[in-house]
């Protein structure tokens, strides 16, 4: 976590409200501390116990309906998520559309 708010500051997502899909991903609490301690308000989306396969490159239609009408509910900026093992990352825009983690470091 200081790795990541080192390189981009204590304030780098300042005034941004970032939901974070939780599903059954390995990755949910890690993230929600990145982003706070980013400065970001984070919004706590759909928290399962049970395993849920996201497939970050192939988002679902249910998915997608969901993710949107999260950002629409909650004044998101964005979601953040990853896959259950965290080795892939999912990011929306502020309406909910997916950006691919093949585009994220492009």
């Amino acid at each position: 976590m200081k790795r990541y708010v080192e390189a981009f500051g204590a304030g780098a997502l300042s005034g941004l409200r970032i939901g974070v899909y939780r599903h059954s991903s390995v990755a949910r609490d890690t993230m929600e501390a990145i982003f706070t301690e980013l400065g970001a308000q984070i919004v706590p989306l759909a928290h399962s116990d049970t395993f849920i396969p996201v497939d970050t490159e192939a988002v679902d239609p249910q998915t997608r309906a969901d993710l949107a009408e999260w950002c629409q509910a909650h004044g998101l900026d964005a979601i953040a998520s990853t896959d259950g093992d965290a080795d892939r990352p999912m990011l929306t825009d502020a309406t909910g559309a997916v950006i691919p983690g093949m585009c994220l470091g492009c």
